[in-house]
Parts: C-alpha cells; structure tokens; sequence
C-alpha cells in the first residue's frame, strides 16, 4: 500500500498537528491520523474517533459507529479527498475528510475492525477454564 507516499494519512510518525487539537487518553494509542488542514484532520485510535470538519468537531467512542459510508474512496475524477459520513448510535451523521486511493484503505479498514471483529473479539477468546468435549 505504499504508505510513505501517502499525502495526509499516516499509520505511524503521526501528525503533531493533530496532537495539538485532541489529548489521548490514559493507555489509548493512535492507529490513524489524517491532516489536511487546520480544519480538517482526524484521529482513529484504540477507543475513539476524533477529528475536525466543515467547523464540526466529532469525538465519539469507536463503538458507537453505527455506519460507515465512504463515498468515492478511489479518487475517481483525479479526486484527492472525499468525505466520509458516519451515522453514530444517535442517528446523528458526523463528516470528515479523509484521502483517497490507497490511503482511504487505512480509515476502511479501520471502521471494518470495529463493525465486524470487535463485536466477536470474546468469542475468539481460548478460555483454559472451559472444558473441552471431543
């Protein structure tokens, strides 16, 4: 996925910018940060959503995703960015702009963990407790 040629969105060496804007909380870690401006940036980490768009802020737990859409992800149209909604426990529909082609992987795959693995994560738990018929 070539993430050093990313533009806006980084996995690791995180953008200070955004650091500026938001403090992590006691043992949370950031997985993704964008900044594509000073109005626009986010911060997918191990708990929340935390970002800036359109004069919106968004601050909401990873769970309380309810929906994710992400529009034209593949930057058809030599698109660079695209807005991603997400439709939070509320019903309410949060923005935020994030980067498209290879980039976009990062965020999706992001939200994809939180709607189809966290809900199971227990499941996949070996508890040595349990008995174990053959």
């Amino acid at each position: 996925m070539n993430p050093e040629s990313w533009q806006y969105t980084r996995l690791s060496q995180h953008h200070p910018e955004v650091f500026h804007r938001f403090t992590l909380q006691p043992s949370e870690l950031a997985i993704v940060t964008s900044h594509i401006s000073d109005s626009s940036w986010y911060a997918l980490t191990t708990r929340r959503i935390v970002g800036s768009y359109g004069g919106c802020i968004v601050d909401l737990a990873a769970t309380n995703v309810t929906e994710d859409r992400f529009g034209n992800f593949k930057g058809y149209g030599d698109a660079q960015t695209e807005i991603m909604v997400l439709v939070c426990s509320e019903r309410l529909d949060l923005r935020l702009e994030y980067e498209t082609g290879k980039a976009s992987m990062a965020p999706i795959y992001y939200f994809r963990f939180w709607s189809i693995k966290y809900p199971i994560l227990d499941k996949l738990k070996d508890n040595p407790n349990a008995t174990h018929e053959a």
